[in-house]
């Protein structure tokens, strides 16, 4: 596992929701944040991780997932 590279280090292993860019959609997922690196994040869902790149991340949060639109406390907004 590569050692975690910015403000997402303190998640590791806890429950995260994210926002995505998945071809010409934003989709959502959920999950136990697994390693965070400078290429992306893992998330395992069950028994399955996934990779998501930096650059089709959009939101990242921690805890429970934010009412649309709202960017509370413990999400971090990848893109300006």
């Amino acid at each position: 596992m590569a050692q975690p590279t910015g403000a997402l280090s303190a998640w590791i292993g806890q429950k995260v929701h994210l926002e995505y860019e998945a071809g010409d959609r934003t989709a959502e997922a959920s999950g136990t944040l697994e390693e965070e690196n400078e290429r992306g994040v893992f998330v395992s869902e069950g028994e399955t991780s996934y990779f998501y790149p930096w650059r089709n991340v959009v939101r990242i949060g921690s805890g429970r997932k934010p009412p649309r639109g709202v960017r509370g406390r413990g999400t971090v907004g990848v893109r300006q």
